[in-house]
């Protein structure tokens, strides 16, 4: 998957910092505490659909949005973010990523597994609609959420900035390619 199609957008009116990212710690239930809650947003849509949830379902809460770019460069491929991206298999209790719960739905992701490989869970809206009343059941929307600190935060201005200049660097490699081949 290429990460660079999906903006992941975080709601809320402070800007995430690295100082105030609490780590994941499971949840009662199914959904787990800490880490950084987004919802993508497909290229040339203007909301997120945490976006659209919000405005149609609670009263006042128009947020500021925050750009959240997964690291992944090849040059520095430590600091890398590592995703997992959720499918059907998650509604099996044999899926390696979950664990059995004594409660409906009696199935919930083992977030602890999913740590020790991956820092972030991505879960497409096509899926979260699909496993919403078993696994991922008090997911609102799709989500991505992200364990560990590996991906760079921007304002609507810095992303658009970010984006242009990645364009421009594609366009001028491309072109250093057809002018040495």
């Amino acid at each position: 998957m290429n990460w660079n199609d999906i903006d992941f957008v975080y709601c809320g009116n402070e800007r995430p910092t690295e100082d105030s990212f609490e780590p994941l710690q499971s949840g009662v239930w199914t959904k787990p505490e800490g880490g950084l809650w987004t919802s993508p947003r497909l290229e040339g849509e203007k909301k997120s659909e945490w976006q659209k949830w919000q405005s149609e379902n609670l009263v006042g809460a128009e947020e500021k949005q925050w750009h959240i770019v997964p690291n992944c460069d090849k040059s520095n491929s430590d600091n890398n973010c590592n995703i997992l991206v959720a499918d059907m298999s998650f509604a099996d209790i044999n899926c390696p990523y979950c664990r059995k719960i004594d409660l409906p739905p009696y199935v919930a992701v083992d977030y602890q597994k999913v740590m020790k490989e991956y820092d972030a869970l991505y879960v497409p809206d096509e899926i979260q609609r699909k496993l919403k009343n078993s696994v991922f059941q008090g997911y609102d929307v799709g989500t991505c959420v992200f364990f560990r600190w590996k991906f760079k935060v921007f304002s609507d201005k810095e992303y658009y900035n970010y984006k242009n200049s990645a364009i421009n660097t594609a366009i001028l490699n491309k072109m250093y390619e057809k002018i040495h081949e």
